[in-house]
């Protein structure tokens, strides 16, 4: 059975690293790890490949908070990430197996970028607290 508490995550993107992805497999990887509202946003931010690795590292922390494993059947796409922005906090959206597995609980994410890296942390919060 997969942990249903509470549960926090962290992830670090080097910037150099996922536009080497991005630029191996631009329209494939983008696809499969980002929703199409993702990619929307991204591609209309004024810095897109750091506004992609702050998703790819929310995706990554929140995995780790939800407590899935990667096996889990899950899809990249379960999680629809809006990074904010100076005045709104990021905003996550679950869907599919991800929406199932969470119920009513909450999950929390706090996002920055150095320019070389982009971190994320990620906490669920069981909806009983």
């Amino acid at each position: 059975m997969f942990d249903k508490g509470t549960g926090i995550g962290v992830d670090v993107v080097e910037l150099a690293r996922l536009e080497r992805s991005l630029t191996r497999s631009p329209e494939a990887f983008a696809a499969r790890v980002f929703t199409a509202a993702e990619r929307e946003r991204a591609r209309a931010s004024a810095r897109p490949l750091e506004h992609y690795a702050c998703l790819f590292a929310a995706k990554e922390a929140l995995f780790k908070a939800i407590g899935l494993p990667y096996d889990a059947g899950f899809e990249w796409q379960d999680l629809d990430v809006d990074p904010g922005s100076a005045r709104r906090r990021p905003q996550v959206r679950c869907t599919g197996a991800i929406g199932r597995h969470l119920g009513d609980d909450r999950l929390h994410l706090a996002l920055g970028t150095t320019g070389r890296v982009a971190m994320a942390f990620a906490m669920r919060v069981r909806s009983e607290e």
